[in-house]
């Protein structure tokens, strides 16, 4: 990102703009996290997205996200799991899962729905799936990662991490860019210190932006995210079918 575009995210941040796009991507980017609540204990988290299509309404995160929480919940019988600030039981609701495309989704059941924070919406596209992200697209992503996580007697404390840059590069399966400052936006003001570990942003969405229009769309789900100046590489939105299927690896 060159210093004019810079600039001129530095003025749609003054005038709104941005801070606009990052309400959008909280709504609907959502904490997965997992622990012992008796003891006010938290394990783990990853982030998700929930979406309704024309045949289902679905949550996709990371399998890898899936994996951590099923070691955890074999070796702590007691661990329980909310999406968004409600509760939800991942292993009966799984619609599909592959550990080629690290993708895993699943149902909504109305326990979640009916409970979860207010803060966060179903995304609803104009149709499903969105076409792939193209290199040179302008890409916002969200997650909530561990380090921006804290914990205390009064409970969890999360921030939501969001970035703005440009796709460098995109394949049939995949598109990645990278979280560098030379390059990438950051549009919640603050910078995190270098080498800060993202993990718990996997599963999180990604949203093309077009500047001038009033929305955002939804392209892919990050499944890999090491740290600031690391490529983020995120899985496209087309591995996953209308009914939550995901596309086979052959």
């Amino acid at each position: 990102m060159d210093k004019a575009e810079r600039n001129m995210w530095d003025e749609a941040e003054r005038l709104g703009y941005l801070p606009e796009i990052r309400r959008r991507l909280m709504l609907f980017c959502l904490p997965l996290w997992w622990g012992d609540i008796n003891r006010n204990q938290i394990f783990h988290n990853g982030s998700a997205c929930a979406i309704a299509t024309s045949q289902e309404h679905i949550v996709v995160t990371a399998n890898h996200v899936l994996e951590i929480y099923e070691g955890r919940k074999a070796e702590r019988p007691e661990t329980v799991c909310q999406l968004g600030g409600a509760p939800f039981d991942p292993i009966p609701n799984i619609i599909d899962r592959s550990d080629h495309w690290d993708l895993a989704t699943f149902r909504i059941p109305d326990l979640t729905l009916n409970h979860w924070d207010y803060k966060h919406k179903i995304y609803r596209p104009g149709f499903w799936p969105p076409l792939p992200a193209k290199p040179g697209g302008l890409v916002t992503i969200g997650g909530w990662p561990e380090a921006l996580r804290t914990q205390s007697e009064d409970g969890l404390s999360s921030a939501l991490a969001t970035f703005i840059g440009r796709v460098e590069s995109s394949s049939d399966g995949q598109f990645g860019f990278q979280l560098d400052l030379s390059k990438t936006y950051w549009p919640s003001g603050e910078k995190l210190p270098p080498n800060t570990d993202l993990s718990g942003a996997s599963g999180g969405p990604c949203f093309l932006i077009t500047p001038g229009e009033d929305r955002i769309e939804l392209k892919g789900f990050i499944y890999e995210s090491g740290g600031i100046g690391d490529i983020v590489f995120a899985r496209h939105t087309n591995l996953i079918d209308a009914k939550g299927k995901i596309k086979p690896r052959f």
